[in-house]
């Protein structure tokens, strides 16, 4: 919930049994969120960079995403960066 309500957004990896039921949710650290992309009308590709390796692409399907506040229904407003003062 801190990661969704500080920052916008929450993301866990789905962990599947052999048979495809969910099992398991994973936190993914959002700031190591890189990227999402939309390669087609209803279909995203999380991009995910973890501690080490290379990025890692993660199908729509076997991530769960909660958003706060969205302006393309795709990425929440980061709350901090939302309501930080403006400088004139």
């Amino acid at each position: 919930m801190g990661h969704m309500v500080l920052g916008g957004n929450h993301y866990s990896e789905i962990e599947r049994d052999g048979g495809g039921r969910p099992m398991a949710l994973w936190p993914l650290i959002p700031s190591r969120m890189t990227q999402i992309t939309r390669p087609e009308v209803g279909r995203l590709i999380y991009w995910y960079s973890p501690e080490s390796g290379p990025q890692v692409p993660l199908p729509m399907e076997n991530v769960l995403h909660i958003r706060g506040f969205s302006s393309n229904g795709i990425v929440g407003y980061n709350t901090i960066t939302s309501l930080r003062p403006r400088r004139r």
